[in-house]
């Protein structure tokens, strides 16, 4: 059966958007984005990483450098430029911000680029009109490219804007926010990662009927949860028959994970 991407993005902002730890964590940052941003740029930045794990707090004087180079647009000239990014991603104001190099490493080298964090904080700032950067989105193109729903093409650090606004559009999806519901969805139910989709009971419900040692690593149970829930979500009776169909998608596609 061939699915349809624009309906399972739909699918995708309807199942996160529902009683998840997802659609909490996210309204926790639009809220701060409501905030007066004077002095608030680093709280800004210093929430979005916590949440979205981008380890820029690992980077000594990272987040401090991001802020102050942002504390030289207003938020509405900002807008304007992420807005004129869209059309031309590849000069600007926002393409110049993703090729500096932000803090340094404890033998005070500079460190790497941000594109993960300042494309979130362009996400929020635009209200989740645009698109994230971020390893799933990345590995979810290639899975869905690899199975015949894209064009199969390469996806790297580059053309990655190019490849997603054309993705948007080629699709029917044309939502950014949709769009990437339906790729960060993908990858996480692909790597196993279940616990931001659902509350505290119904994870707990599911990794009690799994045999854990207590000795496997962080990417073990993943995959246990993953294998456990290839073969039984149909049925578990907590997942609507949406959330089992954007499940039977998933683990439809050849992902290679055994």
């Amino acid at each position: 059966m061939k699915y349809q991407l624009n309906h399972l993005a739909d699918l995708a902002h309807k199942i996160l958007n529902s009683n998840s730890r997802y659609v909490t964590n996210k309204k926790i940052i639009e809220r701060i984005f409501l905030l007066d941003r004077e002095d608030n740029l680093e709280i800004r930045l210093t929430v979005i990483d916590s949440y979205y794990s981008t380890q820029m707090n690992k980077r000594l004087f990272g987040l401090e450098e991001i802020a102050e180079v942002l504390q030289n647009y207003n938020d509405d000239d900002l807008r304007n430029h992420i807005n004129e990014f869209l059309i031309e991603p590849t000069k600007g104001v926002v393409f110049d911000l993703y090729q500096k190099k932000y803090g340094i490493n404890k033998q005070g080298k500079l460190r790497k680029k941000a594109i993960s964090l300042l494309s979130k904080y362009f996400y929020f700032l635009l209200k989740s009109k645009f698109p994230i950067y971020d390893d799933l989105g990345k590995a979810s193109y290639r899975l869905l490219s690899k199975n015949g729903y894209i064009e199969a093409s390469s996806i790297n650090e580059i053309n990655y804007f190019k490849k997603m606004i054309s993705l948007n559009h080629l699709t029917n999806i044309n939502d950014f926010e949709k769009l990437d519901n339906l790729l960060w969805l993908i990858g996480k139910i692909s790597k196993g990662s279940f616990s931001i989709l659902m509350n505290k009971e119904k994870y707990q419900s599911i990794t009690k009927r799994i045999n854990f040692t207590g000795k496997e690593s962080s990417k073990d149970v993943d995959l246990k949860i993953r294998n456990f829930m290839r073969a039984n979500f149909q049925h578990l009776d907590f997942f609507t028959a949406d959330e089992k169909y954007f499940l039977e998608f998933v683990f439809s596609l050849n992902n290679n994970q055994k």
